[in-house]
């Protein structure tokens, strides 16, 4: 069992961890970038794509799906950190790849709230980045309950992605509803953000409970994405196992109390497939 200091105390530590990570790790890794550059033989993909989402929106399972390729090398978040040259930086990654297919993973944020000229004019940076010759790859998320939860959970422990189950060490997550608020109501603003950045460009549009979700419909959804590509059909496969249960009650110890909170709520209509789980409410 864990209170809701267990989860502030993981949540300071992973807003330390950020705040070093977006706005003082990039410079210098910007500087060793350049020097690198000089000494790494460089080649230029043939196609390049971003993949742009929200978190916990199933992008890492995109890019192991895309990685199952053998001609394509999909990178993560590049522009996590803050960088002077964001498109220089981009590209080096780009150039040093030794597949001809090359993409990483954009996140609306780093757009939003880490690069400096996406914080100016976001349309723009967008505009710029189909210019650099990258096809853009639009993940959404529509469930904003289990998104929000999903990100928590990660963060209560500390663990992302795996390739296998495992429990967690710190008992159920009890849940802090003025935080999960604050998550969804985030989520909400960077969907519309989202909308607004892609509304008169290209892209494909993947929506993760629909695409992605069910394996079974990994085929079906690469199918989708190489042809928007054009490039050979990839054979889906990943290694990825979700961390984040289905039921609520198997890794949250105040179902009852989240319920409670969300019910009357422009967000009560995500607790209804969650009901399933939920036997007798009173002994939640």
């Amino acid at each position: 069992m864990s209170n809701n200091k267990d989860y502030k105390k993981a949540d300071l530590l992973w807003d330390v961890k950020y705040f070093f990570s977006t706005y003082f790790f990039g410079y210098p890794l910007e500087i060793w970038g350049m020097l690198k550059h000089f000494f790494v033989k460089k080649q230029s993909p043939q196609k390049k794509f971003a993949i742009f989402s929200t978190g916990r929106s199933g992008s890492t399972l995109l890019v192991s799906l895309l990685n199952s390729n053998g001609n394509v090398h999909c990178d993560g978040e590049i522009l996590k950190h803050r960088y002077l040259a964001p498109f220089k930086m981009l590209n080096r990654f780009a150039n040093q790849s030794t597949k001809p297919i090359y993409g990483f993973k954009l996140l609306t944020h780093h757009i939003k709230d880490v690069q400096l000229s996406g914080k100016r004019n976001g349309v723009q940076f967008m505009q710029d980045l189909i210019r650099e010759g990258y096809q853009i790859i639009y993940l959404e998320r529509k469930h904003r309950l289990n998104q929000s939860l999903s990100m928590m959970y990660a963060i209560f422990r500390n663990d992302w992605h795996k390739k296998e189950e495992k429990k967690s060490q710190n008992g159920k997550l009890n849940v802090d509803l003025g935080a999960l608020d604050w998550w969804m109501n985030g989520f909400d603003e960077l969907n519309a953000y989202e909308k607004e950045l892609l509304q008169h460009l290209p892209h494909v549009h993947l929506v993760y409970e629909e695409d992605l979700a069910d394996h079974r419909k990994h085929k079906e959804t690469m199918a989708r994405v190489c042809d928007f590509l054009q490039i050979e059909p990839i054979q889906a496969k990943t290694k990825l196992r979700k961390i984040t249960p289905k039921n609520y009650n198997s890794f949250i110890s105040n179902t009852k109390a989240l319920i409670a909170h969300l019910t009357g709520t422009k967000y009560e209509h995500y607790l209804k497939e969650q009901l399933a789980y939920v036997e007798d409410l009173s002994k939640v």
